[in-house]
């Protein structure tokens, strides 16, 4: 893997690769991209090379990580169990200003974003449309209005990423079944 790593980054000129025992500080020319694994030199606070691109080249990033990664200020995020290919796309976008995700670490995140947090309302609406009840039997079984249950459902909609109500039930369903 190092080799194929080596390989498709040499191509691609100015491009350092961090591993351990590299100094943070990269010298007076700084490379245009910094490859590196999620454990070195990126900080709660930020990445160790000020404004150079940083890519996340590693094995087993989850959603969170991704996000945490994201967030710190890293540009790309690239599954180390990934083709070759994914990671000279990744590099490529990077040298020229853009940020990106292969399909894992993209899918990774997307699973967390779809897991964002209900509130116990919105739950319990979930749970009803899971039992396949319409809106108007939501509402009655919970003592609301019509109007109120389609504020819920639409958040939930919202928040999950679904197309429709039936999409959500199907995302819920492989969730709680998967």
């Amino acid at each position: 893997m190092s080799e194929g790593l080596a390989a498709v980054l040499s191509r691609h000129g100015r491009v350092q690769r961090v591993v351990e025992g590299t100094q943070a500080c990269l010298g007076e020319a700084l490379p245009a991209l910094v490859v590196t694994d999620r454990h070195l030199g990126i900080r709660s606070d930020g990445v160790a090379w000020g404004g150079v691109p940083v890519l996340v080249v590693d094995a087993g990033l989850c959603g969170r990580e991704v996000r945490r990664l994201l967030d710190a200020g890293v540009r790309g995020c690239v599954h180390s169990e990934g083709e070759l290919h994914h990671l000279d796309g990744a590099v490529r976008a990077l040298m020229h200003g853009a940020r990106h995700l292969c399909p894992l670490s993209a899918a990774a995140l997307a699973e967390e974003v779809v897991r964002a947090e209900f509130t116990p309302r919105e739950a319990q609406v979930l749970g009803l449309l899971c039992d396949g009840l319409d809106n108007k039997t939501i509402a009655q079984r919970l003592g609301l209005a019509l109007s109120t249950v389609k504020t819920h459902v639409q958040a939930l909609l919202a928040k999950s990423g679904a197309r429709n109500r039936t999409d959500i039930v199907t995302i819920t369903l492989r969730r709680t079944t998967g």
